[in-house]
Protein backbone atom coordinates (compact mmCIF):
# COMPACT_ATOMS: atom_id res chain seq x y z
CA UNK A 1 0.00 0.00 0.00
CA UNK A 2 3.16 2.53 0.43
CA UNK A 3 4.75 1.92 -2.41
CA UNK A 4 4.62 3.43 -5.97
CA UNK A 5 4.50 0.40 -8.01
CA UNK A 6 2.35 -2.62 -6.46
CA UNK A 7 3.76 -6.59 -6.98
CA UNK A 8 3.43 -7.83 -9.76
CA UNK A 9 -0.62 -9.13 -10.04
CA UNK A 10 -1.74 -11.71 -12.21
CA UNK A 11 -4.79 -13.14 -13.05
CA UNK A 12 -5.62 -16.81 -13.98
CA UNK A 13 -9.12 -18.47 -14.03
CA UNK A 14 -8.94 -21.34 -12.17
CA UNK A 15 -12.58 -23.70 -13.20
CA UNK A 16 -12.37 -25.87 -10.28
CA UNK A 17 -12.32 -22.57 -7.67
CA UNK A 18 -15.72 -21.85 -6.66
CA UNK A 19 -16.38 -17.67 -7.08
CA UNK A 20 -15.45 -16.98 -2.80
CA UNK A 21 -12.54 -19.06 -3.45
CA UNK A 22 -11.57 -16.82 -6.26
CA UNK A 23 -12.35 -13.57 -4.79
CA UNK A 24 -10.55 -14.96 -1.87
CA UNK A 25 -7.59 -15.39 -4.01
CA UNK A 26 -7.51 -11.74 -5.49
CA UNK A 27 -4.33 -9.38 -4.78
CA UNK A 28 -5.69 -7.36 -1.41
CA UNK A 29 -4.06 -4.45 -1.94
CA UNK A 30 -5.37 -4.07 -5.19
CA UNK A 31 -9.06 -4.31 -3.55
CA UNK A 32 -8.57 -2.07 -1.12
CA UNK A 33 -7.23 0.62 -3.43
CA UNK A 34 -9.76 0.07 -5.68
CA UNK A 35 -12.70 0.25 -3.25
CA UNK A 36 -10.96 3.18 -1.87
CA UNK A 37 -11.17 5.47 -4.73
CA UNK A 38 -14.60 4.56 -5.82
CA UNK A 39 -15.24 5.30 -2.28
CA UNK A 40 -13.99 8.58 -2.17
CA UNK A 41 -14.67 9.99 -5.78
CA UNK A 42 -18.20 8.87 -5.25
CA UNK A 43 -18.23 10.41 -1.20
CA UNK A 44 -16.61 14.32 -3.16
CA UNK A 45 -19.55 14.42 -5.37
CA UNK A 46 -22.61 13.59 -2.76
CA UNK A 47 -20.86 13.90 0.56
CA UNK A 48 -19.32 11.11 3.08
CA UNK A 49 -22.67 10.94 4.50
CA UNK A 50 -24.49 9.42 1.83
CA UNK A 51 -21.40 6.96 0.30
CA UNK A 52 -22.20 5.60 4.01
CA UNK A 53 -25.54 4.89 3.44
CA UNK A 54 -24.77 2.83 0.21
CA UNK A 55 -22.16 0.83 2.06
CA UNK A 56 -23.79 0.09 5.13
CA UNK A 57 -27.26 -1.04 3.10
CA UNK A 58 -25.37 -2.51 0.51
CA UNK A 59 -27.02 -0.37 -2.23
CA UNK A 60 -24.43 0.77 -4.67
CA UNK A 61 -25.60 3.27 -7.18
CA UNK A 62 -24.22 2.47 -11.11
CA UNK A 63 -22.63 5.94 -10.85
CA UNK A 64 -20.79 4.68 -7.56
CA UNK A 65 -19.80 1.15 -8.63
CA UNK A 66 -20.05 -0.43 -11.92
CA UNK A 67 -18.32 -2.74 -14.11
CA UNK A 68 -16.79 -0.35 -16.22
CA UNK A 69 -15.69 2.37 -13.07
CA UNK A 70 -14.00 -0.80 -11.98
CA UNK A 71 -11.71 -2.12 -14.76
CA UNK A 72 -10.91 1.44 -15.26
CA UNK A 73 -9.79 2.00 -12.03
CA UNK A 74 -7.31 -1.79 -12.02
CA UNK A 75 -6.03 -0.46 -15.55
CA UNK A 76 -4.23 2.33 -13.24
CA UNK A 77 -2.16 -1.18 -11.81
CA UNK A 78 -2.11 -3.23 -14.74
CA UNK A 79 -1.68 -2.64 -18.63
CA UNK A 80 -4.64 -5.69 -18.68
CA UNK A 81 -7.67 -7.03 -16.74
CA UNK A 82 -9.81 -10.20 -18.35
CA UNK A 83 -13.49 -10.12 -17.50
CA UNK A 84 -14.04 -12.32 -15.24
CA UNK A 85 -11.14 -11.01 -12.69
CA UNK A 86 -13.05 -7.81 -13.65
CA UNK A 87 -16.38 -9.11 -12.00
CA UNK A 88 -13.98 -11.38 -9.30
CA UNK A 89 -12.72 -7.65 -8.11
CA UNK A 90 -16.17 -6.01 -8.41
CA UNK A 91 -17.96 -8.40 -6.09
CA UNK A 92 -14.89 -8.02 -3.55
CA UNK A 93 -14.29 -3.92 -3.60
CA UNK A 94 -18.51 -3.88 -2.78
CA UNK A 95 -17.34 -6.08 0.65
CA UNK A 96 -14.31 -4.32 1.55
CA UNK A 97 -16.33 -0.82 1.12
CA UNK A 98 -19.11 -2.12 3.51
CA UNK A 99 -17.00 -3.69 5.81
CA UNK A 100 -14.69 -0.56 6.54
CA UNK A 101 -17.74 1.27 6.55
CA UNK A 102 -19.49 -0.72 9.23
CA UNK A 103 -16.26 -0.81 11.26
CA UNK A 104 -15.62 2.85 11.17
CA UNK A 105 -12.45 2.72 9.41
CA UNK A 106 -11.02 5.06 6.64
CA UNK A 107 -10.38 3.13 3.50
CA UNK A 108 -6.73 4.89 2.83
CA UNK A 109 -5.94 3.57 -0.82
CA UNK A 110 -2.57 3.48 -2.52
CA UNK A 111 -0.13 5.81 -0.33
CA UNK A 112 2.90 7.13 -2.76
CA UNK A 113 6.37 8.04 -1.22
CA UNK A 114 6.63 10.60 -3.87
CA UNK A 115 3.97 12.70 -2.89
CA UNK A 116 5.34 12.74 0.61
CA UNK A 117 7.99 15.68 0.44
CA UNK A 118 5.10 17.88 -1.64
CA UNK A 119 2.64 17.51 1.23
CA UNK A 120 -0.24 16.21 -1.71
CA UNK A 121 -0.54 14.08 -4.33
CA UNK A 122 0.90 14.87 -7.61
CA UNK A 123 -2.69 14.46 -9.05
CA UNK A 124 -3.70 17.26 -6.23
CA UNK A 125 -6.34 20.11 -8.71
CA UNK A 126 -8.60 21.81 -5.74
CA UNK A 127 -5.93 24.75 -6.09
CA UNK A 128 -8.49 26.99 -6.03
CA UNK A 129 -10.35 25.58 -2.88
CA UNK A 130 -6.73 25.64 -0.64
CA UNK A 131 -6.81 29.18 -2.35
CA UNK A 132 -9.90 30.68 -0.74
CA UNK A 133 -9.41 29.09 2.90
CA UNK A 134 -6.20 31.13 3.07
CA UNK A 135 -8.80 33.34 5.03
CA UNK A 136 -9.08 30.78 8.05
CA UNK A 137 -5.72 30.12 8.11
CA UNK A 138 -3.93 30.61 11.31
CA UNK A 139 -2.83 34.08 11.65
CA UNK A 140 -6.16 35.27 9.83
CA UNK A 141 -9.21 33.45 11.80
CA UNK A 142 -10.51 35.72 14.17
CA UNK A 143 -10.19 33.15 16.57
CA UNK A 144 -8.26 31.73 19.49
CA UNK A 145 -8.24 27.87 20.68
CA UNK A 146 -8.09 26.69 23.63
CA UNK A 147 -7.96 22.80 24.43
CA UNK A 148 -8.19 21.21 28.08
CA UNK A 149 -6.37 19.12 28.88
CA UNK A 150 -4.18 20.65 26.70
CA UNK A 151 -0.66 18.04 27.93
CA UNK A 152 -2.19 15.38 26.31
CA UNK A 153 -1.83 16.51 22.88
CA UNK A 154 1.71 16.36 20.96
CA UNK A 155 2.99 18.29 18.03
CA UNK A 156 4.52 16.25 15.48
CA UNK A 157 4.26 15.31 11.68
CA UNK A 158 3.46 16.95 8.40
CA UNK A 159 0.35 16.80 6.58
CA UNK A 160 -0.13 15.33 3.16
CA UNK A 161 -3.46 15.64 1.38
CA UNK A 162 -4.84 13.35 -1.06
CA UNK A 163 -8.05 14.55 -2.58
CA UNK A 164 -10.85 12.79 -2.83
CA UNK A 165 -8.78 10.22 -0.71
CA UNK A 166 -8.63 10.83 3.12
CA UNK A 167 -5.53 13.03 4.10
CA UNK A 168 -2.94 11.50 6.31
CA UNK A 169 0.15 12.54 8.75
CA UNK A 170 3.71 11.47 8.17
CA UNK A 171 5.71 11.45 11.22
CA UNK A 172 9.42 10.67 12.00
CA UNK A 173 8.01 9.76 15.41
CA UNK A 174 5.57 7.54 16.94
CA UNK A 175 2.76 9.25 18.96
CA UNK A 176 2.37 8.49 22.79
CA UNK A 177 -1.80 9.04 22.88
CA UNK A 178 -4.37 8.72 20.88
CA UNK A 179 -4.21 12.72 19.74
CA UNK A 180 -1.68 14.93 18.05
CA UNK A 181 -1.53 18.57 17.01
CA UNK A 182 -0.37 18.35 13.21
CA UNK A 183 3.26 20.72 13.51
CA UNK A 184 3.70 21.22 9.44
CA UNK A 185 0.78 21.91 7.12
CA UNK A 186 2.72 24.50 4.92
CA UNK A 187 3.57 22.38 2.17
CA UNK A 188 0.54 20.88 1.75
CA UNK A 189 -1.88 24.34 2.07
CA UNK A 190 0.49 26.79 1.26
CA UNK A 191 0.01 27.85 4.63
CA UNK A 192 -0.12 26.98 8.74
CA UNK A 193 -3.36 25.81 9.98
CA UNK A 194 -4.22 24.55 12.94
CA UNK A 195 -5.40 20.72 12.92
CA UNK A 196 -5.78 17.91 15.47
CA UNK A 197 -5.53 14.60 14.31
CA UNK A 198 -7.47 11.82 16.48
CA UNK A 199 -5.78 8.81 15.16
CA UNK A 200 -7.05 5.78 14.25
CA UNK A 201 -4.12 3.88 13.41
CA UNK A 202 -0.46 4.34 12.59
CA UNK A 203 1.65 2.56 9.92
CA UNK A 204 5.21 2.10 9.54
CA UNK A 205 6.74 3.17 6.24
CA UNK A 206 9.78 2.87 5.15
CA UNK A 207 12.92 3.89 7.00
CA UNK A 208 13.41 7.12 5.02
CA UNK A 209 9.92 8.19 5.42
CA UNK A 210 8.88 7.00 9.39
CA UNK A 211 5.42 6.42 9.82
CA UNK A 212 2.24 7.03 8.50
CA UNK A 213 -0.86 8.82 11.02
CA UNK A 214 -4.51 8.27 10.28
CA UNK A 215 -7.62 8.97 11.39
CA UNK A 216 -9.87 11.92 12.00
CA UNK A 217 -9.09 15.51 11.19
CA UNK A 218 -10.62 17.78 13.75
CA UNK A 219 -10.34 21.47 12.43
CA UNK A 220 -11.45 25.00 13.94
CA UNK A 221 -13.28 26.68 11.66
CA UNK A 222 -14.77 30.61 11.25
CA UNK A 223 -17.81 29.96 9.14
CA UNK A 224 -19.86 27.56 7.46
CA UNK A 225 -18.48 27.91 4.24
CA UNK A 226 -14.72 26.94 5.34
CA UNK A 227 -16.34 24.04 6.79
CA UNK A 228 -17.94 22.71 3.65
CA UNK A 229 -14.38 23.62 1.57
CA UNK A 230 -11.93 21.80 4.35
CA UNK A 231 -14.42 18.56 3.91
CA UNK A 232 -13.72 18.34 0.11
CA UNK A 233 -10.01 18.79 0.95
CA UNK A 234 -9.72 16.54 3.51
CA UNK A 235 -12.65 14.08 3.28
CA UNK A 236 -12.10 12.44 7.11
CA UNK A 237 -12.40 15.69 8.59
CA UNK A 238 -14.99 17.66 11.25
CA UNK A 239 -14.96 21.52 11.05
CA UNK A 240 -16.30 23.22 14.66
CA UNK A 241 -17.22 26.21 15.18
CA UNK A 242 -17.06 27.55 18.64
CA UNK A 243 -16.62 24.44 20.51
CA UNK A 244 -16.32 20.70 20.29
CA UNK A 245 -15.40 17.35 22.22
CA UNK A 246 -14.36 14.16 21.00
CA UNK A 247 -12.98 10.93 22.56
CA UNK A 248 -9.34 9.66 21.37
CA UNK A 249 -8.27 6.45 20.44
CA UNK A 250 -6.75 6.11 23.34
CA UNK A 251 -10.35 7.04 25.33
CA UNK A 252 -8.58 10.41 26.34
CA UNK A 253 -11.47 13.30 26.66
CA UNK A 254 -10.27 16.33 24.85
CA UNK A 255 -12.38 19.70 25.13
CA UNK A 256 -11.74 22.26 22.65
CA UNK A 257 -12.98 25.69 22.14
CA UNK A 258 -13.21 28.88 19.91
CA UNK A 259 -12.39 32.64 21.32
CA UNK A 260 -13.94 34.80 19.36
CA UNK A 261 -13.32 38.39 19.51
Amino acid sequence: MFKKFMSKINFHKNNDLSEEDRIKKINPTLVHNVAAEIFWSYAYNTGVREANNCALEGVFPERMLSYNIVKNIILKYVKEVPDFAVFDVFDAVKEEITSHSRNERNLLGAIYIEDIPNGRSLEFKDHEKLEELKNDADGFAPYRLNIFPNNKIETMGKLLIRTPLPAVVVSSKLPNGGAVFIQSTEQALGYHKTMILSLHSVHNLSSDCGYLLEGIFYIPIGNARSSDLWHKIIPNSVGFYKKTTFFAEDATKLEVSLDFG
